[in-house]
């Protein structure tokens, strides 16, 4: 007998509300086989009752990494549990005191067991805390910290969905009034939609590994085109006794001996259920915002430094051979263009005079270095603009979107 499996994309589960049980019991009523969801902590006591109580084995990105009263006896973890990790990054670089901003109920109960994991050789000192909605509330939070304290160098731990931990990292570059070489951030969240992609992967493997040795296991579950369960259509959550799924223990006992590679790694499970033999590549970006892998982080084996294969840009060296891009606007005398006399053809920079292009003639000439003078395209010196990609326009827009340099009259 041959199978084809099919996924069956249901939005539900919303926040620990009355609905949970609903939509748990409708999955389970259409004869599923096995249940994928993440797992956050609204939801988590409930798919942990209810898969332990129907025997149903349960795939998610992302159990909560903390210890819970009620264990997922049927529950298998997609994401590792990396606390460790993050004290070992914390202490390579010898932060010793962290701003910590989280987005998730169990934002907490992680910064308390980072606590438990830290050792007594090792004093971390947590400066703030702070629960963010999204990114602009964390952005409009550490603007709130710059203003109280600009000089001191900020160490910020990003507890929150990697898509807005890039986010904000990218928003508070861009922000002109913050001191961006005095910020240094560690983002910890895994990509979702990589363990996700890994945790179909690992159901099929299961399965077919299932089926491989035991081809008519689920022989006498279809029936005219419906999923059966000892004898009765479905799990129904409302029957008395309760019915558990036939194959969970079995299917569960297939899934937690997975041991395949994916795209985030080594993928295999400890009898509980959690990622083991995993590694994690430590990744910093450099002065040109290129990514660097610099360490692996192992469970086993834990951290292990890579010689670097990226050297810092020297402010001394190397300027000569490239070419640097100066924007600046029309303002009398400051620049203007300038008036050739009969017979000349003036190209590049020699088109403009004024005391803004002798001051980037001389600045050049000082540094051995090649640049363009381009007017700005908006002829703005720069204002706040929503329109915006950068949330600027004018010559500050320039300078956000990598304009080497800008030079202009000072207007007030």
């Amino acid at each position: 007998m041959s199978y084809f499996f099919i996924l069956l994309a249901t939005v539900g589960f919303p926040s620990g509300s009355g609905k949970d049980s609903v939509d748990v019991c409708s999955q389970l009523n259409r004869g599923i086989f096995t249940l994928m969801s993440s797992a956050a902590d609204p939801t988590y006591e409930t798919l942990a009752a209810y898969t332990n109580t129907f025997h149903m084995p349960f795939l998610s990105p992302s159990l909560p990494q903390t210890n819970f009263d009620r264990p997922m006896q049927y529950g298998i973890s997609m994401k590792p549990q990396y606390l460790k990790a993050i004290i070992d990054i914390i202490k390579y670089y010898e932060w010793k005191s962290i701003i910590y901003l989280y987005d998730s109920d169990d934002g907490l109960l992680k910064l308390q067991h980072i606590f438990e994991l830290t050792t007594d050789d090792y004093n971390l000192d947590v400066r703030i805390v702070k629960r963010i909605a999204n990114a602009t509330d964390a952005n409009s939070f550490l603007r709130e910290v710059e203003s109280a304290d600009p000089e001191s160098r900020k160490y910020v731990v990003l507890d929150c969905n990697a898509e807005n931990g890039k986010t904000i990292i990218v928003r508070h570059v861009h922000d002109i009034y913050m001191g961006r070489r005095n910020y240094h951030f560690l983002l910890t969240s895994l990509a979702a939609v990589a363990l996700a992609y890994d945790g179909t992967k690992v159901i099929l493997d299961a399965y077919s590994r299932l089926l491989k040795k035991k081809p008519d296991i689920f022989r006498n579950n279809f029936r005219r085109g419906e999923v059966y369960n000892n004898g009765t259509k479905g799990i129904d959550c409302r029957k008395l006794p309760v019915t558990p799924w036939e194959h969970g223990d079995k299917i569960t006992h297939y899934l937690r001996k997975t041991d395949i590679r994916g795209i985030t790694g080594n993928i295999s499970f400890s009898d509980r259920g959690y990622r083991k033999n995993f590694s994690i590549d430590v990744m910093e970006m450099t002065i040109n915002t290129d990514m660097a892998k610099i360490a692996s982080w192992s469970d086993i084996t834990g951290m292990e430094l890579f010689p670097p294969n990226y050297k810092r840009v020297k402010v001394s060296s190397g300027l000569e051979n490239k070419t640097y891009i100066v924007t600046s606007i029309l303002e009398e005398p400051y620049l203007m263009y300038k008036r050739a006399e009969p017979g000349d053809i003036l190209e590049g920079n020699d088109v403009f005079e004024g005391y803004c292009k002798d001051l980037a003639d001389l600045i050049a000439d000082h540094l051995k270095i090649n640049y363009v003078l381009r007017l700005v395209n908006d002829s703005a010196y720069g204002g706040q603009d929503p329109n915006s990609p950068v949330g600027w326009n004018g010559m500050v827009g320039e300078l956000i979107k990598k304009v080497s340099v800008a030079v202009s009259f000072f207007k007030q």
